[in-house]
C-alpha cells in the first residue's frame, strides 16, 4: 500500500512538473512585468503580475495533498500580496469544474464573465476603512 501512495505522488509530481515546463513554455514571450512560480514537489502556484493586477495563471496541488487547507493557504498568500499593492487578483476556472468554482467563491472570488467554457473571477481588496479591511 505504501509504495501505491509514493508511486502515486510520484507520477503527480511528475505529471506537475511537465504542466509546470508546458506553461513556461506559453507564457515565455507574454509581456508580463512579474511572473512568479512557488512550487514544492507536491504544490504549485504560478501568478503573473500587470500593472493593474495579479493573475493567478495555476495552481496544482497532487491529490493526496488537497482538502486540507494547502490550496487556501497558497491562494490567501497572493491575496496578501495583492492586498499590499491594492490590485485585483483574477483567475479562470473551467466551466465544468464545480469544485473550484465553490473554493474560489469560498474564499471571496466572485464572477466577472461567464462562457461556454469557464468562469473568470476576480477577488478585489476590500476599500481601507470597511470592516473587512480592518480585521
Amino acid at each position: 500500500m505504501r509504495s501505491r501512495r509514493a508511486a502515486s505522488r510520484a507520477a503527480d509530481a511528475a505529471a506537475v512538473s511537465r504542466a509546470e515546463r508546458k506553461l513556461s513554455r506559453e507564457l515565455s514571450g507574454c509581456p508580463l512585468r512579474d511572473r512568479r512560480t512557488r512550487r514544492r514537489a507536491d504544490r504549485r502556484i504560478v501568478t503573473a503580475r500587470t500593472p493593474d493586477a495579479v493573475l493567478i495563471v495555476d495552481i496544482a496541488l497532487t491529490a493526496s495533498w488537497r482538502r486540507r487547507g494547502i490550496g487556501a493557504g497558497l491562494v490567501n498568500g497572493v491575496l496578501d500580496e495583492a492586498r499590499a499593492a491594492d490590485l485585483p487578483v483574477r483567475l479562470s476556472v473551467d466551466a465544468n469544474n464545480a469544485a473550484a468554482l465553490r473554493f474560489y467563491l469560498r474564499l471571496g472570488f466572485s464572477p466577472i464573465e461567464s462562457s461556454a467554457i469557464g468562469v473568470r473571477l476576480e477577488w478585489r481588496p476590500a476599500p481601507l476603512g470597511s470592516e473587512d479591511a480592518m480585521n
